[in-house]
């Protein structure tokens, strides 16, 4: 009897589980586009690193030849700048890369490793953000015989976003990626075929958290189908 004549704030703050709206949690068009941006190339998302990871091995593995040694079982690094501006979509990050080049007592590879991490900004049409990446790869298939470079290890991407569209609501996000048995055609640098898990969490402005698990495919056209929260949806990479 009481209840009926206090406000709907108040009714809230005395039975909080059950007076979560649709603008206290996020929304699926919003939960999409984070994970997008963290991916797509356009936005220097993990799709973009793939070519760095195949920049720093063709480097490491150059050939044997007297004024190029092919570079085996040594930690090198560098730091890198990777910017770019695509329409109406922009990035700039700096990378630091870890790698190293296992190969046999005949100096002929057996794997490579890449590890970075970096930290930056993108601005896109439905979202801005800033943000750390780091990232651990192990890459295999790199006999003459192999036509595909086989990748697996785990991918993160943590800062905090602003959505453009709707509510414009900032949040804070942490995208874990974990490859499995992606294979990248080594003549054009596409992605044949793979999976991932997905992982991704975080807080809105509101203090609301969330966290969401999820699946990722890479058919091998060019885009990946991502599958979380209950609903599938695929873009570009």
């Amino acid at each position: 009897m009481i209840l009926r004549f206090l406000p709907p704030a108040a009714v809230c703050l005395l039975f909080l589980t059950g007076c979560l709206k649709g603008d206290d949690q996020l929304k699926p068009e919003e939960l999409n586009a984070a994970i997008e941006y963290a991916i797509s190339s356009g936005t220097g998302g993990m799709a973009a690193q793939f070519d760095d990871v195949l920049i720093a091995l063709q480097q490491a593995e150059a050939g044997k030849t007297v004024a190029i040694m092919r570079q085996c079982n040594t930690v090198l690094d560098s730091t890198v700048i990777r910017a770019d501006t695509l329409w109406n979509l922009f990035y700039t990050y700096v990378f630091h890369w870890s790698y190293l080049l296992t190969c046999d007592a005949q100096d002929d590879p057996i794997s490579f490793r890449f590890d970075y991490d970096g930290s930056g900004s993108f601005d896109a049409p439905r979202m801005s953000g800033s943000g750390q990446v780091n990232a651990r790869y192990n890459v295999t298939g790199l006999s003459p015989s192999d036509n595909a470079y086989l990748y697996n290890g785990t991918y993160m991407r943590e800062g905090n976003l602003q959505s453009k569209a709707g509510r414009q609501i900032a949040f804070s996000i942490l995208t874990t990626v974990v490859l499995q048995d992606v294979r990248i055609n080594k003549s054009n640098r596409k992605i044949i075929s793979g999976s991932a898990l997905l992982t991704v969490s975080g807080e809105l402005s509101n203090g609301q958290g969330f966290n969401y698990e999820g699946s990722m495919i890479f058919p091998g056209n060019g885009s990946v189908t991502v599958t979380v929260n209950g609903r599938t949806f695929t873009f570009t990479l």
